[in-house]
């Protein structure tokens, strides 16, 4: 609770807005935009798992396997 400096009152509004707006859900999506919405993130995720590793990125993963393989041998 908060308290009222000047006065010492404690007030109680503060937790009731809180509690008031925890218990109300959220307004639901419509299905058209969910389905939007999975179709572009979709096509966004096959664009980008389509693409070719960066070199670089490769030589790292390669200095970090030839380290995993010096620490098992």
């Amino acid at each position: 609770m908060a308290e009222d400096k000047t006065s010492g009152v404690q007030d109680e509004a503060p937790r009731q807005n809180l509690a008031s707006e925890a218990s109300t859900p959220p307004d639901p999506i419509d299905a058209n935009v969910k389905d939007h919405i999975s179709r572009h993130l979709k096509l966004m995720y096959d664009t980008v798992a389509g693409q070719p590793i960066p070199d670089r990125f490769l030589e790292l993963l390669n200095q970090l396997d030839g380290k995993l393989d010096d620490e098992d041998a």
